[in-house]
């Protein structure tokens, strides 16, 4: 086995791994092999390897987990220390989630 062939095997290994954890395993072997057949040349093959072997998918559990990230992060914890803050920190959960629904009331999200 020649050196190309090792580090060919050793990109297989990662695009396996990274098909099982974060590619929803949609992307099996043969289906790589078949997309590799489109390459001239065994470089070209390899370089097409080494590009998808960092080819980075984000899948609908990961979108949906950093939109409810994003969200809480960067518009609920904000809002809700605003609130807090403007009235002496009031700690009521009553009081807190009124404003907020208020708040969150005339916010608009836009799905781009």
């Amino acid at each position: 086995m020649d050196t190309i062939e090792i580090f060919q095997e050793k990109l297989h290994s990662k695009i396996k791994v990274l098909n099982e954890t974060t590619w929803e395993s949609k992307v099996k072997k043969p289906k790589i092999d078949k997309w590799l057949n489109n390459f001239s040349d065994d470089k070209e093959k390899y370089h097409a390897l080494f590009l998808l072997s960092n080819f980075m998918f984000f899948g609908n559990i990961q979108i949906r987990q950093l939109l409810i990230s994003l969200y809480r992060d960067l518009y609920k914890y904000p809002i809700v220390e605003s609130i807090r803050m403007a009235d002496n920190n009031i700690v009521d959960p009553k009081v807190i989630k009124e404003r907020f629904y208020i708040s969150r009331k005339n916010t608009r999200f836009l799905g781009l």
